[in-house]
């Protein structure tokens, strides 16, 4: 009986070895040829992925490079068919779910058009408006403050107002840089003059040639042509 055991013992192994040689395939090359590709690593080489890759979370810690006419899509539609941001030849285009791709000039005048409107502004000194500033009525639509000194016209300030002329002795042209919305609109002047030992006084005028003010010596009256 122990040698039929023996024999037997001997055909179990040389069959399980059998086995075991079947199941291993050699290398298709010689090395380095046919290696499978390099695992992403941490490494300074860049490395390139073929098929999509998927993370729970990414954190990106220097530049991100986009290729051109690339899409950057939410939810599980990539490309056209989706909604997110996409790039049309160096114009940034934005779409929502449902929406079209138009670019991003388009969409805010649309989103205006459409009866929206913005809860807030934050200017660039940190402070935040939520509501527009009441006018109270009309506004300054132009105000120039100039001197004139032997027929030389010196504009020290300005809103909307491009020039002022001087084409005679009490005549002045003042340029806007915008017109008024009509011609029936109101002028207000004043002016300061300078008397020898008397210290400059403001009065206002409304004729072309000639402005009237109060002598604070004599308390009287005069009239006189701008310079």
């Amino acid at each position: 009986m122990r040698p039929l055991s023996f024999v037997a013992g001997i055909s179990i192994g040389i069959v399980c070895s059998s086995a075991i040689a079947l199941a291993w395939t050699g290398p298709t090359g010689t090395a380095p040829a046919n290696n499978v590709d390099a695992p992403i690593n941490t490494g300074a080489s860049a490395q390139l992925k073929s098929g999509n890759l998927g993370v729970n979370g990414l954190a990106v810690f220097g530049d991100t490079l986009l290729q051109s006419g690339a899409y950057l899509n939410w939810g599980a539609t990539t490309g056209s068919p989706g909604y997110g941001i996409h790039d049309n030849a160096g114009v940034l285009e934005f779409k929502n779910a449902g929406g079209i791709w138009a670019s991003f000039n388009a969409t805010i005048q649309a989103f205006f058009s459409g009866g929206n409107s913005v809860a807030q502004v934050k200017f660039a000194d940190g402070t935040v408006q939520t509501t527009a500033a009441s006018s109270g009525g009309p506004t300054v639509k132009a105000m120039v403050v100039f001197s004139a000194v032997g027929g030389t016209v010196s504009v020290r300030a300005s809103y909307n107002v491009t020039s002022v002329t001087r084409t005679s002795v009490g005549h002045y042209i003042v340029n806007f840089a915008s017109p008024m919305l009509s011609m029936s609109y109101a002028v207000v002047i004043t002016n300061a003059y300078m008397d020898a030992g008397r210290s400059a006084q403001a009065y206002g005028w409304t004729k072309d040639t000639a402005y009237s003010y109060t002598d604070p010596v004599s308390n009287g009256t005069k009239t006189t042509d701008l310079a």
